[in-house]
């Protein structure tokens, strides 16, 4: 903990994280009206959009001005959970999507957070994101936003989307469980 804080936590690429985590008030605001009509489904789109783009441009600016912070390391990816979970609880609620797609991301995150605390206290080293896990989160979202959209459910591209998520859910489980066990013994 003491190597978070002595780090300066105050970078531009931090406060978009940050922003991006308190996006998830207009959005679980927006997830709470989806029933309420096709415009609400619209506005929840373009907040998910601007929220893609702030993270991929938090990343982009802590590599150009070398801005990557342990802080930065746990906010990015912590924010992209929360709002992966708030999505896919609501579509849950909603029957838009099965619950064993809901209860495998839930699990997947609990792992994930679960590990890197236990990864922290055994190493005192942040365990950062990786290209299998970003890829897990991009076909998740694509998914979910599939079903944001209200399309149609027995099409070539939703299975696609679904069994595309499982599969890459269940890789970046194992990615991570494999980066985290190289942590540990390196360490």
């Amino acid at each position: 903990m003491k190597k978070i804080l002595n780090q300066n936590i105050f970078t531009i690429s931090n406060l978009i994280s940050f922003v991006r985590l308190l996006a998830v008030i207009p959005l679980i605001i927006l997830l709470s009206q989806i029933d309420k009509g096709y415009n609400i489904r619209i506005y929840l789109i373009l907040l998910l959009v601007l929220i893609v783009i702030s993270d991929n441009l938090d990343g982009y600016l802590a590599r150009k001005f070398n801005q990557i912070t342990e802080l930065g390391k746990i906010l990015d990816p912590l924010s992209d959970k929360i709002i992966i979970f708030f999505v896919a609880l609501f579509m849950f609620f909603y029957s838009e999507i099965p619950a064993s797609f809901f209860i495998l991301i839930l699990f997947k995150d609990l792992y994930i957070i679960c590990g890197g605390i236990y990864i922290f206290k055994k190493t005192t080293i942040v365990p950062s994101s990786n290209i299998v896990g970003k890829i897990a989160a991009f076909t998740v979202g694509a998914f979910l936003t599939w079903n944001i959209l209200d399309t149609q459910k027995n099409s070539f591209f939703y299975y696609s989307f679904y069994y595309i998520s499982i599969f890459m859910i269940i890789a970046s489980i194992c990615a991570y469980s494999y980066h985290g066990i190289k942590t540990i013994k390196r360490s």
